[in-house]
C-alpha cells in the first residue's frame, strides 16, 4: 500500500485514499503490537501467581 502510495505521488497523481489507507493499516498494526507486548507481563504475572 505504501509502495501504491508513493508511486502514485510520483506520478503526480491523486493518492490521498491510498495514503490513508497505508496510515490506517500502520496505526493498526502498531496498535496491537503495542497491545500485544503490554499482555505479555499480564500474562506471566497470572502464571506466576505474583
Amino acid at each position: 500500500m505504501v509502495y501504491s502510495a508513493a508511486w502514485l505521488a510520483d506520478q503526480g497523481c491523486p493518492h490521498s485514499t491510498e495514503a490513508a489507507m497505508a496510515k490506517l493499516y500502520a496505526s493498526e498494526v502498531a496498535h496491537r503490537a503495542a497491545s500485544a507486548s503490554v499482555q505479555i507481563p499480564r500474562r506471566l504475572r497470572l502464571r506466576t501467581g505474583v
